[in-house]
């Protein structure tokens, strides 16, 4: 897995080793490759999988966050999440 900055840099990687097929919960602290703290700002994640033989495996990628405004100028309400823009229609499922 890698996570990069709002300028496309690459700040981690992650190994996360052999998993089973099905859902993977991974919680990022923040931190960088150097492990230090990482400036608040927007960053997004790419995930790269395998199989056992080496052939690539398509991952789907959920995201969690917590609302923090609502526009409803266009014809598609969007949620600001974490500094991200995200169509309503992409929400999948709510807590709270």
């Amino acid at each position: 897995m890698t996570i990069s900055d709002a300028s496309g840099n690459v700040v981690k990687t992650a190994a996360l080793g052999a998993q089973s097929a099905g859902n993977l919960t991974y919680a990022w602290d923040g931190t960088g490759t150097n492990g230090n703290l990482l400036p608040a700002g927007s960053y997004t994640f790419a995930i790269k999988s395998t199989s056992a033989s080496g052939a690539a495996v398509a991952a789907t990628t959920y995201t969690t966050g917590l609302v923090t405004g609502v526009d409803m100028s266009g014809a598609t309400p969007m949620l600001n999440i974490g500094g991200a823009s995200v169509a309503l229609t992409d929400v999948i499922g709510v807590q709270g």
